[in-house]
């Protein structure tokens, strides 16, 4: 999984619990989609990297408040 997130993905290398509660339910979410692959791995991209995946989330922010979305 490819992730802008620094903080995100460290975590889910390394299995570190976060403090906060909304950072815990994106991490318990990410363990039950991992359940339906065999292998995964994370990977961080830079932000100024992700372009067209920012370009698509500001279009429809909208839309997507409160949407954990998922790319592998």
């Amino acid at each position: 999984m490819f992730g802008d997130s620094e903080l995100i993905i460290k975590s889910m290398k390394m299995g570190n619990p976060f403090r906060n509660a909304s950072l815990n339910k994106i991490q318990d979410r990410l363990k039950r989609v991992m359940l339906d692959f065999d292998t995964c791995k994370f990977y961080h991209i830079l932000r100024k990297s992700n372009g067209e995946a920012d370009q698509l989330t500001n279009k429809d922010s909208s839309l997507m408040k409160g949407l954990l979305i998922l790319n592998s």
